[in-house]
């Protein structure tokens, strides 16, 4: 494989499961107080910042499986409670560099997945508007595409051809992850 793939697949639902009976063991023993510690956030969004900080420590890969694989049901708690734009812009204000990659695991939960629905305009310019501030300024060089892959789907051809050069210019992982 050459590195590219290697960090695709280290970032797919393949390496969410348990790769041993142990990491199955710690991944079930440690489920319930993140459930209840997302549960928490639903209650109060300011501490998804602590959630996202916690589990993105090093050394902590099962903690981290653990948030992954149980970010959807936050997502959706959050939305039904406070509008998806809403929450991904009040989150994208709190995390820093190294809560990124939880960020976008919990952005892409933010988007519906039943067939047909497509995400919310206030969503598709929430990306937007986090996409630019990330990038520190609206030049379009700067801007990264990992924002804005979630909402793909719910942008309209016209105004997907502004967006063209943001995904040309990024890496094959973007897309693959």
């Amino acid at each position: 494989k050459k590195k590219g793939d290697q960090i695709a697949s280290s970032a797919g639902k393949d390496l969410m499961r348990p790769l041993s009976d142990e990491e199955r063991a710690a991944l079930e023993k440690i489920r319930k107080p993140v459930v209840l510690f997302m549960a928490l956030c639903v209650r109060r969004p300011d501490i998804i910042k602590t959630l996202m900080g916690i589990g993105s420590r090093p050394n902590v890969d099962i903690l981290t499986k653990a948030i992954r694989n149980n970010m959807q049901k936050l997502a959706r708690a959050v939305v039904v409670k406070y509008g998806a734009a809403k929450i991904a812009i009040q989150v994208s204000e709190t995390v820093d560099e190294l809560e990124t990659p939880l960020f976008l695991s919990f952005l892409d939960n933010l988007v519906p997945v039943t067939e047909g629905s497509h995400p919310d305009q206030d969503l598709i310019d929430a990306c937007r508007e986090i996409q630019t501030k990330r990038a520190g300024a609206s030049d379009e060089t700067q801007k990264d595409a990992r924002y804005i892959v979630p909402v793909v789907s719910g942008i309209k051809r016209e105004d997907l051809a502004s967006e063209l050069p943001v995904f040309v210019k990024s890496d094959d992982v973007t897309f693959k992850s």
